[in-house]
């Protein structure tokens, strides 16, 4: 239906871009595909935040579909036209355009969380480039979330910022993997096509977060409470992969041994040894499935 983004810039500016929407499924021929005026008002607004250099989001486009979220709540560049709610932005379009080009007032007006998403591999903890990152308000979690990929600048990697929330609010913050049909002309985030989880989609879990379930079940959370002005850090996720994290190395400490006396019976020495960790297997995961643009 349409494709859009900018084609000049000087720095950081943008001073040229370009908007190309398809009239054909206006022009009353039902042959070639129609839409109503009010769902090609939706591309519109939808390319013109390609215009304004804003990226896909995936938030609650398939949670509407599956009827838990509603159609006001489906944020304007979810790469899928749904609804003709889609017209007007979500919490999440409003956010990034305010990063982009924000007021005075912004960062000290709203709250932010960030943090590093980590997968534990055999070789060790690393940060998680890929991952989708999304702050709900537990009062509020449809119409108040935002979303960023973790590491969509590609340096530093795995980390996310999410912005724009409101003071006083608890927020959860959640990681999914990128839906895989999201690629080229409707990808989201830096990576194409997108790396899927190496675990299940998992909350933030506070001082149980972890590699594995137990401690960290990914559907536990701990809910951070925000403030204006403020930066929360090191809201850091660790993947449940079901790789246990190693313990802490033992020091050892050398001590003298007395010598027993003539003729009596050494005692036994007995050296505790460590149990073995206990972890359950990563959870399969359910994607819907989506036909994107």
């Amino acid at each position: 239906m349409g494709f859009a983004g900018p084609t000049w810039l000087d720095g950081d500016n943008i001073i040229e871009g370009q908007v190309f929407l398809n009239g054909a499924y206006l022009d009353g021929n039902s042959s070639n595909g129609e839409v109503s005026q009010a769902e090609f008002e939706a591309v519109i607004s939808h390319e013109l935040g390609h215009f304004n250099n804003l990226d896909h989001a995936q938030i609650n486009g398939f949670k509407y579909e599956a009827g838990l979220a509603p159609a006001t709540s489906v944020e304007t560049m979810f790469p899928v036209l749904l609804t003709v709610e889609q017209r007007f932005p979500a919490k999440d379009d409003e956010v990034a355009l305010s990063l982009l080009y924000p007021t005075s007032s912004f960062a000290s007006t709203t709250g932010t969380i960030t943090g590093t998403i980590f997968n534990l591999t055999p070789g060790g903890k690393m940060a998680f480039t890929g991952a989708n990152v999304i702050a709900r308000n537990i009062a509020d979690p449809w119409n108040d979330a935002v979303s960023q990929v973790s590491g969509v600048t590609k340096i530093p990697a795995g980390v996310y910022t999410l912005s724009g929330l409101t003071p006083g609010a608890n927020y959860t913050v959640e990681i999914q993997s990128i839906d895989p049909s999201f690629t080229q002309g409707s990808s989201v985030g830096p990576l194409d096509p997108p790396i899927p989880l190496p675990g299940p989609s998992e909350f933030y879990n506070g001082s149980n977060e972890e590699s594995t379930d137990p401690p960290d079940n990914p559907n536990d959370y701990t809910t951070i409470k925000v403030s204006a002005g403020v930066v929360v850090s090191g809201v850091d996720i660790l993947i449940n992969t079901g790789i246990p994290q190693p313990g802490p190395t033992p020091t050892l400490v050398h001590t003298a041994t007395p010598k027993p006396p003539s003729g009596a019976t050494p005692t036994p020495t007995v050296t505790p040894r460590e149990a073995g960790p206990f972890f359950h297997l990563p959870r399969k995961v359910l994607r819907t499935k989506a036909i994107s643009r």
